[in-house]
């Protein structure tokens, strides 16, 4: 069951005995809570992986916990932060519960992802588990911005010690051609926002919301025309910008 975190405030902090390479103090964590505490210790979802750590706070299976980086030597401690209402946590819940029901990039297949699929799997476990209810209304909401898409995916993406989330939607048809959009958060690369679309050629505009990015994925346009071209498509526009996009908002508003 997915507890309610609304005016919680926590105290107390949790203890990796195990080193994750490239942590940094001030870094944010969501971490899952697997297992009922017992002498001082509890099973955690984090970083993509299930882990035992030492916790002195006051904790049951089930809770979502929103956590900063403390210090990182000589262990890794982490201590529990507000602002758990803001669009950015709330996002990074209903990840980290479809990634518990559903996988993650690389460990499942493409079409699990698709909203309505997930959906389906969260319906079944509705009637006995809170988190599948609440998925299934967070979904509801989030796809009724998008009436027209022909798919909606979302699909949580770990890697080692990074983890992150894109939310990609497919909307057209084959008489005016087809629009992908994407939006992918990440840790270490802020967030990458595209634009594709595919009608007479293809046109596409990637966004990132740090100017080093920007600049690096605009050094490699080259490379990605040259695939393009070998896939037999035709090019109207590549083009990367650099844009402040709207703190903690991972919603595919900010690459229309």
């Amino acid at each position: 069951m997915l507890h309610s975190l609304s005016g919680l405030k926590y105290t107390g902090s949790i203890t990796l005995k195990d080193q994750i390479p490239s942590i940094s103090v001030g870094r944010r964590i969501v971490a899952t809570i697997l297992s009922q505490p017992k002498g001082g210790l509890v099973l955690v979802s984090l970083f993509g992986r299930r882990l035992l750590v030492e916790t002195t706070i006051n904790l049951s299976k089930g809770q979502v916990l929103n956590l900063r980086v403390h210090s990182v030597h000589p262990k890794i401690v982490l201590k529990p932060v507000d602002n758990f209402n803001s669009p950015m946590r709330a996002q990074k819940v209903i990840d980290s519960i479809v990634e518990r029901f559903v996988g993650v990039m690389g460990k499942a297949h493409l079409s699990t992802f698709n909203i309505k699929e997930i959906i389906q799997h969260a319906l079944s476990r509705a009637a006995h588990d809170m988190d599948a209810y609440k998925l299934i209304i967070s979904l509801l909401e989030e796809s009724s911005k998008f009436p027209q898409a022909l798919a909606f995916l979302l699909i949580p993406i770990v890697e080692r010690d990074s983890r992150g989330s894109a939310r990609v939607v497919i909307e057209g048809d084959k008489t005016k051609g087809y629009t992908v959009k994407f939006c992918m958060d990440t840790d270490h690369i802020g967030t990458i926002g595209c634009t594709v679309r595919l009608c007479d050629g293809i046109d596409m505009e990637i966004i990132s919301n740090l100017k080093d990015v920007a600049d690096l994925l605009r050094s490699h346009l080259g490379e990605l025309a040259d695939r393009l071209d070998g896939l037999g498509l035709s090019i109207r526009r590549l083009e990367v910008v650099h844009k402040n996009l709207p703190v903690g908002d991972t919603g595919l508003d900010m690459v229309v």
